[in-house]
């Protein structure tokens, strides 16, 4: 399943980063949105065949949770690693994240679950383990992802941080796709708002206010779908995710140029602190425009918390507080940085090709970098580089 390294006449990822790239996707995503909202299209049935059924929501999830591991491998490759684990990871991952997601929710809406968490097939409440009948949150898939990484590592020996740092960019990108798995469901959306992008959002969809921690939004009269435009918050959080996601993406592709401009040298685990800071950022602004949060403390009637926004607060300091301190006045080796590959690539060279790949800006070295990374990989490395000729460089590094 390892990528095929002598094929890089066109990297997507590369592309991705440049401003064609980044103009591109969000093109793309705006026009898909404001098309899907001209023609009505949130609907959260994509296909009726018989009793079964496929819906909207599923499907982004499914695109979403292949684009990550996608990425995954295609990072853990670029590093020298055992690309399969990213496949490997996958069970634990399903499992436990789609767990705490659930539990999660059920955990902040308690009292219209602690009765009936047993429940199946009751129309008017559903139980714990009914999760097709809604009720999940992403904040407690991460948890559960983070729980079934850590489970993993007990039995594979990966180094966690490394690989958080290969699973978290596709992650994101996940994330942002999922959301729009709310716009077809008709949830998630935001207050009330006058701005010529508000969703329509039909009657049979509104919250009610039952609901512990949402807001009534209820039709008074027919006319108020047409009427009554509210915050597309779920499209919001998806266009800030894929922003992360480049952040994300051009810290692990080029970390000398991070280095170079930030003054630091980046290590194993920086690139999932940045995401906790970073989507935590956004995810506690959107949070604050919706109409159906989970509220850790109080209502959003009489004034309280929200779950996703402590959560957010919580994540943020722990992932900037942390970020610090790994970086504080101590120089970080180099099996810890994040430019040298721990566990080098097999030397492939094809004596057709006429001239070597430009070097790849994540593992450039120059003069003295070379000195101290030919020291850490020891003798085997030298040899590699010997038998290559005086006038070639192994692939992925410098002359």
């Amino acid at each position: 399943m390892a990528l095929n390294q002598t094929k890089r006449d066109f990297d997507i990822f590369k592309f991705l980063l440049t401003l064609p790239g980044i103009l591109l996707v969000y093109s793309a995503v705006f026009t898909t949105f404001f098309l899907l909202r001209l023609a009505g299209g949130n609907n959260p049935i994509a296909l009726q065949l018989g009793s079964l059924t496929f819906r909207w929501y599923g499907i982004v999830i499914t695109v979403g949770v292949v684009f990550a591991l996608f990425i995954a491998q295609y990072l853990s490759e670029r590093r020298g690693e055992d690309p399969n684990h990213a496949w490997g990871m996958l069970p634990f991952l399903l499992i436990f994240g789609i767990l705490f997601a659930r539990l999660w929710y059920v955990i902040n809406t308690w009292e219209k679950y602690k009765d009936y968490l047993y429940s199946f097939g009751d129309p008017q409440h559903p139980g714990f383990f009914e999760v097709w009948r809604g009720g999940i949150a992403i904040q407690g898939a991460v948890i559960g992802g983070i729980i079934a990484a850590l489970i993993y590592r007990q039995f594979t020996g990966i180094k966690f941080l490394r690989w958080a740092d290969f699973i978290v960019p596709g992650l994101i990108v996940a994330q942002a796709l999922g959301r729009w798995g709310n716009f077809f469901n008709n949830e998630a959306y935001g207050s009330q708002t006058d701005l010529p992008w508000g969703l329509k959002i039909p009657c049979d969809y509104r919250t009610s206010g039952s609901t512990p921690g949402t807001i009534n939004t209820t039709c008074l009269v027919p006319q108020d779908v047409d009427t009554m435009l509210f915050h597309p918050t779920f499209f919001y959080e998806s266009i800030w995710d894929y922003a992360v996601f480049i952040t994300l993406l051009f810290m692990i592709m080029y970390p000398k140029r991070v280095q170079r401009a930030l003054k630091l040298r980046l290590r194993d685990g920086d690139i999932f602190l940045a995401y906790l800071v970073f989507y935590s950022i956004g995810r506690f602004i959107v949070e604050a425009m919706r109409t159906d949060s989970l509220y850790i403390i109080g209502d959003p009637v009489n004034g309280g918390i929200r779950s996703a926004q402590m959560l957010s607060i919580v994540s943020i300091f722990i992932g900037s507080v942390w970020f610090i301190w790994r970086h504080r006045a101590r120089p970080t080796r180099d099996d810890e940085a994040l430019s040298v590959r721990v566990a080098p690539r097999p030397l492939m060279i094809d004596a057709a090709e006429s001239e070597i790949p430009e070097a790849e800006d994540s593992f450039e070295e120059n003069a003295e970098d070379n000195t101290s990374e030919a020291k850490s990989e020891g003798e085997p490395q030298a040899k590699v580089k010997a038998s290559v000729g005086e006038g070639e460089a192994p692939e992925g590094e410098t002359k």
